[in-house]
């Protein structure tokens, strides 16, 4: 029951770990914060490929079992924590985890918009989740919010027998990294982060009404307009560089183009 409680679901089947180092690219001597290490499933593998790993743990009785179990494994720090709260390194990190399906957007919260020195990150999540915050197929307010940038992609679809104790749902591995060349510049943030929220939060069953509750009728006309953007469609199927166009076109601010 405690496990449960602590939304714990621990990978059981090393295929799925190796795919997920696979996909990481995980490099001798890279610097890789795993959050939620629980047993151990990828904390083994990721020492094995000679990566320095930080494996944050919540559960005192797993943390015990770490620091046994792989006592004397060079490269490895066990942290007794919350992911949440933990101190992120100050130096270019990776984030590789399976990571208490209930927590996984709050960490990618702080992930994302902490302006910590992140390389990329592969998790493992539960599948609706990962859909979600990926936007794939459906644009929503997470991944728009993140969209300028950062990359978030869904790779393999993950059984949920692989887990024990087998959660409700099958997972999927999740892969953010930051864009090479930001879409808006990250001084931009704040003014984006509202502006997808008031259409978000609007009413409405297309993007056209959504932008005229939020910005009013006379404005969503001029922006749709000057964006040359067909918002009769609903507001998750307008691409993200649709919603940009419409961001830029906004008459009150010089905007970053």
């Amino acid at each position: 029951m405690r496990r449960r409680q602590l939304g714990q679901n621990f990978l059981t089947d090393d295929r799925v770990a190796a795919r997920m180092l696979d996909l990481a690219a995980v490099a001798r001597g890279d610097l890789v914060v795993e959050f939620g290490a629980g047993r151990g499933a990828l904390t083994r593998p990721l020492l094995d490929r000679g990566a320095r790993v930080v494996a944050v743990e919540l559960d005192p009785t797993w943390v015990t079992a770490l620091r046994r179990d792989l006592a004397g494994r060079p490269g490895l720090e066990v942290v007794a924590g919350d992911a949440l709260e933990v101190a992120l390194p100050t130096e270019p990190f990776r984030v590789i985890a399976n990571p208490p399906f209930g927590a996984t957007t709050a960490i990618l919260r702080r992930l994302l918009g902490g302006a910590v020195p992140l390389v990329d990150a592969t998790l493992l999540l539960q599948l609706e989740t990962a859909r979600r915050v990926s936007g794939a197929p459906a644009v929503g307010r997470f991944s728009l919010g993140w969209a300028p940038w950062f990359e978030l992609t869904v790779h393999d679809r993950v059984s949920r027998q692989v887990f024990r104790p087998v959660p409700a749902t099958d997972a999927a591995i999740l892969q953010v990294r930051p864009r090479p060349v930001p879409w808006l510049s990250p001084a931009r943030f704040a003014e984006w982060d509202a502006f997808v929220d008031r259409v978000f939060r609007a009413s409405g069953r297309t993007a056209a009404d959504r932008l005229e509750v939020a910005l009013g009728s006379k404005v969503a006309r001029t922006v749709s307009r000057a964006a040359a953007v067909e918002t009769v469609r609903p507001p998750s199927r307008l691409p993200v560089e649709a919603w940009l166009a419409l961001f830029r076109a906004l008459p009150r601010r010089d905007v970053d183009r």
